[in-house]
């Protein structure tokens, strides 16, 4: 890379087009969004070919970017991480688990044992078999570090785990964990070798790593011993930060980029109108509202309540989504076999809400919610949400934090603002979400029923009744929960016509998941 390219990359990644010009160009694309198909066309980039270099435009990204294979937190760390390494496991497109560099995943009939058998001919980029060691160390490394992972490995006794042959590791637990292989499609789970140091990362993903600027950008190559024999289409990927979505599509429509990834549904239209592909998909992405229930007045459950019976749900998601978004109903992992659809949809009741708020005594409820910009459509759905809030005499203040500031000052801490998930199984989501010790949980939700129900249904391998516990837990979500959820987003990206392979999956996760392996590029 020449000196004059990586100085306009860093001109991209700081440059943020004036919001009066994104607002300009996003108001073009109003009349015009109903002419267009919502998913995309047949593949105009032809069929599969091998060569080409892709550049990426990513959303986000800081100074503080990581190669980590286990402690990816920003929306740029994810992409390079899934173009490095691979995990045992991961979701396919309908969200149900698929074998990636495991050949096997198993348990014993109480799931208190596991056994892991690996693919045969699986090597690193530095050229070293892949074997059940570095399984084991890669889990080794996940606990002793408390990486994101950590608690969705359940109650693993690695001390007692046993390398059975250099493709086949044994694991035991100290009580049953039926979720496990559930448990490994959370996105903290690559495998790295022994002796991994993630400052000269090593790995078995598709692409090798040929340099990085943290905060700036970086550049993969093609791994040719990929384990699958075909490796990826593409010779290279290259990923840029980029501060906002104006500069992201700026930059496609400039040429500048072949790809970008989380756009809200106002850059649909006038993307299209420049000729680039738009895939949007349908998924099990959510944005919630997060209430704090330990803190008053949310520690009130009819505050809560009423905070979720003043939205309208079917609105809000025609004014972000064009309707293209899946209608919420504050339960999360909506494409879960265990999701219980019998639960009375929540609409919109401006009464019940303000009788609730009178007993609770809080007819004149003023709050502070703390919005972001880590998913393109949060500060939008914060505004709408006050607008539907004042209707009923709540004052909602929104606040508005970059993902910077609102991860150093607000995440986890203030009493109610908006998260960002994709998608994994139910049980899954709360173990990392909403059961006791779980890492990410900004509505602090601690229930002594609800933990019950969750160790009931983790050490169980009876299917039903893993689905009749987990749909208890959902109830409790639904009665007293901290979630607001209005809507699952539709995942939208884009891309030049020229890209194909991009797809439509259903993680919330951009790129269809990150699947870098699959594209190729006619240029």
């Amino acid at each position: 890379m020449n000196e004059k390219h990586l100085t306009m990359i860093k001109a991209l990644a700081r440059n943020s087009a004036s919001r009066r010009d994104f607002l300009k160009y996003a108001g073009l694309s109003t009349a015009a969004l109903a002419a267009w198909p919502v998913f995309a066309e047949d593949d105009p980039a032809g069929p599969p070919k091998r060569g080409g270099h892709l550049r990426i435009g990513a959303s986000g990204g800081a100074s503080s970017d990581t190669l980590d294979a286990h402690n990816s937190l920003t929306n740029t760390d994810m992409p390079r991480a899934a173009q490095l390494y691979d995990p045992l496991v991961r979701l396919d497109r309908s969200g149900a688990p698929s074998l990636v560099l495991a050949e096997e995943i198993t348990p014993n009939a109480l799931g208190t044992e596991w056994t892991i058998r690996l693919r045969e001919g699986v090597t690193t980029h530095a050229g070293k078999d892949f074997t059940a060691n570095d399984v084991l160390f890669s889990f080794q490394r996940i606990l002793e570090n408390k990486f994101p992972g950590a608690t969705s490995l359940g109650d693993i006794d690695l001390a007692n785990a046993k390398v059975m042959d250099p493709r086949t590791l044994r694991i035991p637990f100290k009580s049953p964990y039926a979720i496990f292989k559930s448990a490994l499609t959370v996105p903290f789970f690559y495998m790295v070798p022994e002796g991994y140091d993630p400052m000269k990362p090593d790995g078995t993903g598709p692409f090798k790593l040929s340099s990085f600027t943290p905060g700036v950008q970086s550049v993969v190559e093609r791994f040719d011993g990929y384990w699958d024999g075909q490796g990826a289409y593409l010779d290279s990927v290259e990923t840029i930060n980029m501060a906002d979505e104006a500069t992201q599509v700026n930059a496609l429509r400039a040429g500048q980029v072949d790809m970008i990834d989380y756009l809200s549904y106002a850059s649909v239209g006038v993307l299209r109108a420049a000729g680039a592909k738009v895939v949007i998909a349908k998924s099990g992405g959510w944005t919630p509202i997060t209430m704090r229930v330990d803190s008053a007045p949310l520690s009130d459950v009819r505050v809560r309540q009423a905070l979720r019976l003043l939205v309208d749900r079917n609105q809000m998601n025609q004014i972000l989504f064009g309707g293209e978004g899946v209608i919420g109903n504050d339960v999360f992992s909506i494409f879960d076999t265990m999701y219980d659809k019998s639960l009375p949809q929540r609409e919109r009741d401006v009464d019940q809400a303000k009788s609730l708020l009178k007993q609770a005594g809080q007819s004149d409820l003023q709050i502070e919610l703390i919005t972001n910009d880590v998913y393109a459509s949060q500060p939008r759905t914060a505004q709408i949400y006050a607008a539907q809030a004042k209707e009923a005499g709540v004052d909602v203040k929104v606040s508005f934090q970059t993902g910077s500031q609102y991860f150093a000052q607000s995440y986890l801490q203030v009493p109610f603002s908006q998260d960002w998930w994709y998608y994994v199984p139910y049980l899954v989501t709360a173990s990392q979400a909403t059961a006791a010790g779980a890492p990410f949980n900004a509505t602090h939700f601690s229930d002594a029923e609800y933990d019950r129900l969750f160790k009931e249904a983790v050490a169980t391998t009876d299917i039903a009744k893993q689905t009749e516990l987990a749909m208890a837990m959902q109830r409790i979500d639904y009665d007293r929960g901290g979630n607001i959820i209005p809507f699952f987003y539709p995942q939208i990206d884009a891309c030049s016509p020229k890209v194909g392979g991009l797809g439509q999956a259903v993680s919330g996760l951009a790129m269809d998941n990150f699947n870098f392996k699959g594209f190729w590029i006619n240029s």
